[in-house]
């Protein structure tokens, strides 16, 4: 859960600085990985 909070912050964040600088005609980038990789569940 931690993880997907900060995500979510970086991904607003670069939003809300995209949209600052956008009537510059500056494009604002975040490159982000999908999320933390977890043990495959048991199979039953």
């Amino acid at each position: 859960m931690p993880y997907s909070a900060a995500k979510g912050g970086v991904n607003a964040l670069t939003r809300s600085i995209a949209m600052e600088y956008s009537g510059s005609g500056i494009r604002i980038n975040a490159v982000a990985r999908a999320g933390p990789r977890r043990a495959a569940p048991d199979a039953a």
